[in-house]
């Protein structure tokens, strides 16, 4: 069981949709050329996948022995054998409205999607999972997402590109760099985005869901000749997870204690970013903070060479970072900006890589100075961690951390650009956010509570957010402690995946992780059950829950391991 990928052009999207099919489970991708792909996949167990200007040359032999290939606005040889017929493209945006039952977190509603739309006849030959509209226009009806059967394989088309749908609606649009409102002085990174989304998209994470929707075609592709495994995305097995962090902005150390000690009450850590030149923390409060389970990491402050050229305020970031190094000799794994300070497009993310940051927190979920609405995925569509991506398709190995939550703009009394949440109003919210990202989205939740703020007025509201949290099986996690586990988790592929009909077997290799779980169907083809599960020869115990809107069997992989053999038997 493998998943090859050849590149495409000309942005070769082969590695970002590496990424994602990772993101979500899928660990046994290969890159490889077109030619190679068809030298060493089985048709009867492997999927090809296609990005948008890949060869295909040979994928029809491929499909007529009964392999499975999944083609991304394809060129016309592989429309031909799909039964396709083209009628046009356009730059989008369009709305993907799914009919078949292959993302369950979407609820029938239909999908923002960003990106070159290849627009089809709608004729009655491929079976269809999905169409594409645009709002308003009930003539602009196409194929989204069609499914054919030349000879005995399988052809599913995409006729909207993942790869960009995804990385604009999570990074926004390289020509909208140094974009201000009226009245704004500094750019920050949701200024790269297109203005007032739609009003559906500001409460879930529409770029996660792009992925599902790809992840899933693929899974029932490789199901119809073994049932495939998938590495867990939430530590311990979880649901979902609250990420905790706060921007310390020359608060007082009681503050960060505070917080922290109310954190630790609910078995809870957070990461506080501090000003390396304006902090009153020292070397001896940050050790002590970090024996409690805390991160201290920095917050560079941009805001003094706002309106300068690009180059200043990189400048600027890489000696803020640099100072926060030589002052406390601490690492930065995970960075925010005071005031999500953001000069460029990618320029930022590429200086985190230089200087060996892991992750960035800076996309941030608001529409400051643009629309009085919100929501936890404003102008952010993600929730999941990606690494950024070039235009070309080459990736940057910074994760992007989307941050959701920020007491500021929602529960601040009187700032014009506050929602103004009270306490007993937000937990509400709390509880369908928490309920929305544990039952529905399987995701991330991000929050950036300043304890200067928590002190003052945002405390009772952020003991909501942990209370909901704790109610939803949601560990609360610093982001420096994620990032760690996303990084280990990555290190993970599958190996020497095998079905005879009752026994799966695989290898699993990768660096030490935290809390990494193994995900298998609980049954195959509505039939046999799993029985015993081994790991390394040793029977685990496993347990049965709801992921993604169907019982799945779950299980620990054991502490400390490198490289585990599981073997899974059917009865």
């Amino acid at each position: 069981m493998h998943i090859f990928i050849p590149p495409g052009g000309p942005m070769d999207g082969s590695a970002y949709l590496a990424e994602i099919l990772h993101a979500f489970g899928l660990c046994f991708a290969e890159r490889v050329s077109l030619r190679d792909a068809l030298k060493a996949a089985n048709p009867r167990a492997d999927v090809i996948l296609l990005p948008h200007g890949s060869e295909s040359a040979g994928i029809e032999s491929f499909l007529q022995d009964g392999g499975s290939v999944v083609a991304i606005r394809p060129d016309e040889t592989i429309e031909r054998l799909a039964g396709l017929h083209r009628k046009g493209e356009h730059e989008g945006p369009s709305r993907l409205r799914l009919v078949q039952p292959i993302c369950y977190g979407a609820r029938g509603e239909s999908l923002w999607t960003l990106g070159p739309i290849t627009e089809y006849e709608n004729n009655p030959g491929p079976h269809v999972a999905g169409y594409l509209f645009r709002s308003g226009d009930a003539e602009s009806e196409s194929l989204g997402i069609v499914e054919g059967s030349p000879g005995s394989g399988r052809l599913t088309v995409c006729a909207y590109d993942p790869v960009m749908c995804i990385a604009r609606l999570r990074q926004g649009y390289p020509e909208r760099a140094g974009f201000l409102p009226p009245g704004e002085k500094k750019p920050r990174s949701i200024y790269l985005h297109k203005p007032q989304p739609p009003a559906d998209t500001l409460w879930r994470p529409t770029a996660d869901f792009h992925g599902m929707v790809l992840c899933e075609i693929i899974k029932r592709l490789l199901a119809r000749h073994a049932p495939v495994p998938t590495l867990w995305h939430i530590p311990h097995g979880r649901p979902s997870i609250l990420l905790f962090s706060g921007d310390e902005d020359v608060g007082a150390q009681e503050a960060n204690h505070q917080q922290m000690s109310d954190l630790e009450s609910v078995d809870g850590s957070m990461s506080l970013y501090v000003i390396a030149d304006d902090t009153s923390i020292t070397r001896e409060r940050i050790e002590a903070y970090t024996q409690r389970g805390h991160s201290i990491s920095v917050h560079p402050n941009l805001v003094p060479m706002a309106g300068q050229p690009v180059d200043v305020q990189l400048a600027r970031a890489e000696q803020q970072v640099r100072l926060f190094q030589e002052k406390f000799q601490r690492r930065v794994h995970t960075v925010r900006n005071h005031n999500y300070g953001w000069p460029g497009y990618l320029d930022l993310p590429e200086l985190w890589e230089r200087l060996g940051i892991g992750m960035d927190a800076n996309t941030c979920a608001y529409l400051y100075r643009q629309s009085p609405d919100g929501g936890p995925f404003a102008n952010v569509h993600a929730s999941m961690p990606l690494p950024f991506v070039r235009e070309d398709g080459s990736l940057i190995d910074v994760y992007q951390q989307a941050t959701h939550i920020n007491d500021d703009i929602w529960f601040h009394s009187t700032v014009f650009y506050s929602q103004k949440f009270s306490p007993e109003q937000f937990d509400w919210i709390a509880q369908r956010i928490c309920d929305d990202a544990a039952r529905w989205f399987h995701a991330p939740v991000c929050a950036n509570i300043h304890p200067v703020n928590y002190v003052s007025y945002s405390g009772a509201q952020a003991r909501a957010l942990m209370s909901r949290a704790r109610e939803f099986d949601m560990p609360i996690w610093s982001l420096d402690r994620w990032h760690d586990f996303w990084r280990a988790r990555a290190t993970w592929k599958m190996d020497r995946l095998a079905w005879n009909g009752s026994r799966l077997t695989f290898s699993l290799k990768g660096s030490s992780c935290e809390a990494l779980w193994l995900v298998l169907p609980t049954a195959v083809h509505d039939g046999p059950g799993l029985r015993t599960l081994k790991l390394d020869g040793v029977p685990t115990k496993f347990e049965k829950v709801q992921r993604n809107g169907v019982p799945v069997i779950q299980a620990p992989l054991p502490s400390g391991s490198s490289e585990i053999e599981v073997v899974g038997d059917y009865e």
